[in-house]
């Protein structure tokens, strides 16, 4: 495995992750015939706020007038279910004040649903007769030259496309619009939820769960234990489907991660995801320290990375890029984990395995990121810490913040008094 310490070239699949209003964003996806112009993109291109999901038709209806992208004129926006079911009712968010918030005061960290005061009911849509396409978290549902408003992408030339479909009689769809389909925080935190919503509460077979991008290494292990036989859906292909399910959550911001920290949920994923896990063995042995480095990052990129990797190193710690193991070797080691210290990315998923009490102290870019990592953390009883470090004037691009060195091997000594080490 390359020294993590020492400074990569290696592109970072966080290159591809989408930056609103910066420079990196792809401006289309194209999977042989296929060319996804996402939601986002039609809404910032025409003066409207990308965040505002409702406005697709706006867009739609600007373009139309602009001939800005003419592959898409002539396309509207309608719903295409026939039917709402609630599976889940709104209720209270006790997570509103269970959870420390107080300890990212200050922070432009997103917080999510996490602190609605309620929690968005979660229902499922049911479509007859449908075309499908996803790349796992671009997607579109339509109908002839109208595309369903959950959709989070259009298709160019659509009408066209649906004409080569390949036909499916039933699908349950898990996919949805956050970035980064092969991101193992979205796909076990949001995608499995999904599987575990249609499967558990409704009854369907996990052959008819439906997922797009779920080729990457970590998406199809976990696929492969928490809902086996499932099918994955090619980026290159349009889908006909018969009858088709779709959460709420697939459409709308809201339940992430595992539907609210649901606990019948996390339970159903988690063991089937940490079953069969590597004994401890070279490479994992109960009581480590781990440093899950980001040496690889385009985004976020922490300057002052390789002097904290020689700091922690002796206080014990070893580097570990968590994207160059088997995500059964990544679980295993936060499992026999005794402090993990780790900049806010996609590898601090495998705190899923950690055993209680594992001390956690996670370093942030205090104006990006999100909340999450604590929330999982608090509901498996994980001791946890942020730490949160400056960003860099000038370098928006990619993100760059420092961490004070002495300040995180403070917080990485309190974490360790209090559980004895």
């Amino acid at each position: 495995m390359r020294d993590p310490a020492k400074p990569s070239t290696a592109p970072a699949f966080w290159r591809r992750v989408m930056r609103l209003g910066r420079p990196s964003y792809p401006r289309d996806k194209a999977f042989g015939d296929l060319v996804y112009r996402s939601r986002e993109q039609l809404l910032a291109a025409h003066g409207l706020p990308p965040e505002d999901r409702t406005l697709l038709a706006e867009a739609l209806a600007a373009n139309e007038a602009s001939g800005a992208v003419p592959a898409i004129r002539g396309i509207r926006v309608a719903p295409l279910a026939v039917s709402e079911t609630t599976v889940l009712p709104e209720r209270p968010n006790p997570l509103e004040s269970t959870l420390p918030w107080a300890l990212f005061r200050g922070t432009k960290l997103n917080r999510g649903g996490l602190r609605m005061p309620m929690q968005k009911a979660l229902t499922v849509l049911e479509y007859r007769d449908v075309c499908l396409a996803t790349t796992g978290n671009r997607f579109t549902i339509f109908r002839g030259d109208t595309v369903d408003p959950a959709s989070s992408a259009v298709l160019e030339r659509q009408e066209r496309l649906a004409a080569n479909a390949e036909p499916l009689a039933f699908a349950a769809f898990c996919d949805d619009f956050f970035p980064g389909a092969a991101n193992p925080a979205h796909f076990v935190g949001d995608r499995l939820t999904r599987a575990y919503v249609f499967t558990q509460r409704l009854g369907v077979a996990p052959e008819g769960c439906l997922f797009g991008g779920a080729t990457a290494l970590y998406p199809a292990y976990a696929l492969d234990r928490v809902c086996p036989g499932a099918n994955v859906a090619r980026s290159d292909r349009v889908y006909r489907v018969a009858r088709l399910l779709v959460l709420s959550s697939t459409a709308e911001m809201g339940g992430h991660p595992f539907y609210y920290l649901d606990p019948e949920a996390m339970d159903f994923i988690l063991t089937r995801l940490l079953a069969d896990l590597p004994a401890a063995g070279e490479r994992s042995r109960a009581g480590r320290r781990l440093y899950l480095a980001r040496t690889d990052a385009g985004a976020r990129v922490l300057l002052n990375e390789r002097p904290l990797i020689e700091a922690l190193g002796r206080e014990g710690f070893e580097a570990v890029e968590m994207g160059a193991l088997a995500p059964a070797e990544q679980l295993a080691l936060a499992r026999d984990a005794e402090v993990v210290v780790a900049p806010h990315g996609a590898a601090l998923t495998n705190l899923v395995a950690a055993r209680p009490g594992t001390c956690v102290v996670e370093l942030f870019n205090p104006n990006r990121g999100t909340t999450v990592y604590m929330a999982i953390a608090h509901a498996l009883g994980l001791g946890y810490t942020p730490h949160f470090g400056t960003p860099v004037a000038g370098d928006r691009r990619r993100d760059a913040w420092t961490v004070d060195i002495d300040g995180v091997l403070g917080a990485v000594r309190s974490a360790a008094d209090r559980i004895g080490a």
